[in-house]
């Protein structure tokens, strides 16, 4: 095993092949505030659901539940 190989593939390659700081500028600055119930929060689970099925997550999917929230 070549491990200064291997270690370049897995530290170096999880920093620069990562997506972290596209899927961080998608959550936090174009979707924002994800409260509990509200459209924001569905954008969300809808922006990471299509993000796992594109990098090839079978049965990837979202589920209906109830939730209690205060409204004025």
């Amino acid at each position: 095993m070549d491990w200064k190989t291997a270690d370049r593939y897995l530290i170096g390659g999880s920093w620069v092949e990562s997506q972290i700081d596209q899927h961080l500028q998608q959550l936090c600055g174009e979707i924002g505030p994800r409260w509990a119930g509200s459209s924001a929060e569905r954008s969300a689970a809808e922006y990471i659901r299509d993000a796992m099925v594109a990098n090839g997550l079978s049965g990837a999917g979202l589920e209906e539940f109830p939730i209690k929230t205060w409204s004025g």
